[in-house]
């Protein structure tokens, strides 16, 4: 999804949700666009925190331009700066419980 997460997308974080909680799996996010057109589409972690389990997650951030979100979204025992341009891909939401495994997608 290349508006994930933003308040002007629900129903695609409501889809999303209901996809986490059916499998075990990741968010992938290759392209994030913050504009289309004259419409303005900011990432949006904080306001759609109840939607959901963001705490399950840490944030993989690959393109620099998203480092803002380190500290709004990974706790101190995260660096999800540590993979900046290891994937050419804005950032992957990924399971707390696959921390330190390898990236193979």
């Amino acid at each position: 999804d290349r508006l994930f997460p933003s308040a002007y997308a629900k129903w695609r974080i409501e889809e999303t949700r209901a996809f986490l909680e059916a499998y075990d799996t990741d968010v992938l996010v290759p392209h994030r666009i913050s504009a289309f057109r004259s419409h303005i589409f900011p990432v949006q972690f904080n306001e759609t925190r109840h939607l959901f389990p963001h705490d399950s997650y840490d944030l993989l951030i690959f393109d620099p331009e998203f480092n803002w979100l380190q500290p709004a979204v990974n706790g101190a025992d995260f660096n999800g700066t540590a993979f900046n341009r290891q994937l050419p891909f804005s950032y992957l939401l990924r399971k707390k419980t696959r921390r330190g495994a390898a990236l193979n997608f």
